[in-house]
């Protein structure tokens, strides 16, 4: 198993996000490429689906970037483990998979 500190995801077309450090044990940044202008709005989401907290809802400005600090909604930190980052602005939708360490 490889340590990776950061993974793109390219995607068709405009729009992209990417991702790290991953794994990643205080926080993880999230770079909106192509997302200027757009409403979206970032989530975090655990393995079984449910949503752990909303971490930017909004306008995204020019070289927007969002981060995580690992904590759920409630601002407790959550556990060690895979978790799912998800970009959405109605119209279009990109998920990153990350992983939390201790």
């Amino acid at each position: 198993c490889e340590d990776v500190t950061s993974v793109p995801e390219i995607e068709p077309g405009d729009l992209s996000v990417s991702w790290g450090p991953n794994p990643f044990r205080d926080v993880v940044r999230l770079d909106l490429a192509g997302w200027t202008g757009r409403d979206v709005r970032v989530a975090v989401f655990d393995p079984t689906g449910r949503r752990v907290r909303t971490v930017f809802a909004g306008k995204v400005s020019a070289a927007s970037a969002v981060q995580w600090d690992g904590r759920d909604a409630s601002g407790r930190a959550v556990a060690a483990g895979i978790y799912w980052l998800r970009v959405s602005d109605g119209a279009d939708v990109r998920s990153a998979r990350i992983v939390r360490v201790r």
